[in-house]
């Protein structure tokens, strides 16, 4: 019997992981696009612009200040080398 042969595959934890991420992934989806819809309808297309880019610039906010945290000790580790 060959390695191959001997493989049991993912396994039913990788498969369950997977399964809970895709329902996971539609649920927040469909939240998304709720609140866009009630945005839309209360405010119009231009308002729903504005806040759907002020929302992305705050998460990319939060993310790039966490990315140049980390690069800042990380600079500091490589220099105390």
């Amino acid at each position: 019997m060959t390695d191959y042969e001997d493989d049991d595959g993912l396994g039913k934890g990788f498969w369950k992981k997977l399964l809970g991420a895709v329902f996971l992934g539609g649920i927040v989806a469909a939240i998304v696009f709720l609140l866009i819809g009630v945005v839309w309808y209360a405010w119009g297309f231009l308002a729903t612009l504005v806040v759907a880019g002020l929302v992305t610039y705050g998460i990319w906010y939060v993310v790039d200040r966490r990315r140049r945290k980390q690069y800042e000790e990380d600079k500091a580790f490589t220099e105390s080398l």
